[in-house]
């Protein structure tokens, strides 16, 4: 039985025969800019996430400040009293 090792890169779903071969395609401009883009796209994809969580914040943090509102008027109103 033999076992082989195939290195592909995803860039471009080519098999490299060794690891030498594999770090020389890593330096060349076309996957340097296909990095690029993937790191753009990971970029985008977590602003997206962040900008949700900031809006479900905002709105937690509105229902929070309406509830402590209520519940200090409340307290208020049984002080006169």
């Amino acid at each position: 039985m033999e076992l082989s090792v195939n290195l592909v890169c995803p860039c471009n779903g080519r098999a490299y025969g060794c690891e030498k071969l594999l770090k020389a395609h890593h330096k060349t401009k076309i996957h340097k800019n296909w990095e690029s883009q993937q790191l753009q796209k990971d970029i985008h994809i977590k602003i997206n996430r962040l900008e949700i969580e900031n809006d479900q914040l905002k709105r937690i943090n509105a229902i929070l400040v309406e509830r402590i509102e209520l519940l200090t008027g409340e307290t208020k109103k049984l002080k006169v009293n």
